[in-house]
């Protein structure tokens, strides 16, 4: 019987897919705003309940670059989850598919960007896995060129959730958390066990929801000299909560919207 990983970042992350691997950056310049942190939890069984194992470790532990190693007899490509092969109709567009993250190269740049990586406070790299959309913004988030604020480039739902599924098949098959400044976490197959690894980077409840968030975004894009530098407006809602992580959402307050975006000209999908 097959095991579950299943990653989930809540907030603003920058996500690439290179050389079979999954980059999901934290960008720079969080303080008081974006601040990371991760934890691990475990469920024995179908009705059980989830558990801390692991943490919450905070932004120390995931300065520069960090990894969720899987190791199995039979990998698996790091892919997107793409639910049909037809341009997005937003109306009846699955939950879970990938297209529901904002693509900076297709949604709004027409052309491949390259990143300062030196913008980055840190990055995940994931070896294995399908990601897909986890949860939606409750309401449509406006993106506009500042120029023209009132015609929107883009204003409908966006991913404020993602999720990568990471199966584990067999005995010996595993996954291992490399952090800074402590000790490698492993979380072995084992049969009727699931984890869960709770990664985030939002705003904290109280902060200013009308800040321009695809700045901090586009601070890690290398611009062209014609490229629009878009802002980004998220609306005063909120996603659905995600169980099993008090941590995630304290007082039991899902968080503010802080959708992420993916460079996804060259990603490889899986329908």
């Amino acid at each position: 019987m097959s095991q579950t990983v299943l990653v989930v970042f809540h907030g603003l992350f920058m996500y690439r897919f290179q050389n079979n691997t999954c980059q999901a950056g934290f960008v720079d310049g969080f303080s008081g705003w974006h601040v990371p942190g991760i934890a691990v939890y475990k469920k024995n069984g179908t009705g059980g309940q989830w558990q801390l194992t692991h943490g919450p470790y905070g932004p120390e532990t995931l300065q520069g670059n960090t990894g969720i190693v899987v190791s199995k007899a039979v990998p698996l490509r790091v892919a997107a989850k793409y639910t049909n092969q037809q341009a997005p109709d937003w109306n009846t567009l699955a939950a879970n598919d990938f297209r529901w993250v904002l693509d900076f190269e297709r949604d709004l740049y027409g052309h491949q960007m390259t990143i300062n990586e030196q913008n980055f406070y840190g990055a995940i790299r994931l070896n294995d896995g399908i990601f897909c959309a986890h949860a939606r913004t409750g309401a449509a988030i406006r993106i506009v060129d500042p120029n023209n604020p009132s015609n929107p480039v883009h204003q409908r739902k966006l991913a404020a959730l993602v999720r990568a599924n990471i199966t584990l098949n067999q005995v010996g098959d595993k996954v291992t958390l490399q952090l800074k400044q402590i000790d490698p976490i492993t979380l072995p197959y084992q049969q009727g066990v699931d984890y869960r690894i709770a990664i985030k980077n939002y705003e904290p409840p109280g902060t200013n929801l009308n800040s321009n968030h695809l700045g901090l975004l586009t601070s890690v894009l290398a611009l062209q000299q014609n490229d629009i530098a878009y802002q980004f407006h998220a609306a005063d809602e909120y996603t659905d909560m995600e169980p099993g992580a008090d941590w995630i959402y304290p007082n039991k307050r899902p968080p503010e919207n802080c959708p992420s975006a993916t460079l996804g000209i060259s990603y490889p999908i899986l329908f």
